[in-house]
């Protein structure tokens, strides 16, 4: 397993990953939510722009991607127990074999 993560900031926006890489194709739906609320808290501290995060993960020859809502905050933190917050708005599949 390999973990990757990356950010991308845009005029108005900050998009951030998570990512996986199951080579052998085993594993990976465990989205570590700790690592999508830490940054997204870091982010915060120096910026006002939207947060949106993603979840990026590769099983063998197959890629899904996942696009959230934007991170909401209450007082200074993370809303967290917010289902619609927590589910994914987008979901992508490519399977590279095709290519």
């Amino acid at each position: 397993m390999e973990d990757l993560d990356y950010s991308i900031f845009t005029e108005n926006c900050i998009y951030f990953f998570e990512g996986k890489n199951f080579p052998d194709g085993r594993g990976g739906l465990d989205l570590g939510w700790q690592k999508v609320i830490f940054p997204a808290s870091r982010f915060r501290k120096y910026s006002n722009k939207r947060l949106i995060p993603g979840y990026f993960l590769k099983l063998g020859t197959v890629i899904y991607f996942a696009v959230f809502p934007d991170i909401q905050f209450y007082n200074g933190g993370v809303i967290l127990n917010d289902e619609k917050q927590f589910t994914p708005q987008h979901i992508f599949k490519i399977d590279l074999k095709k290519y």
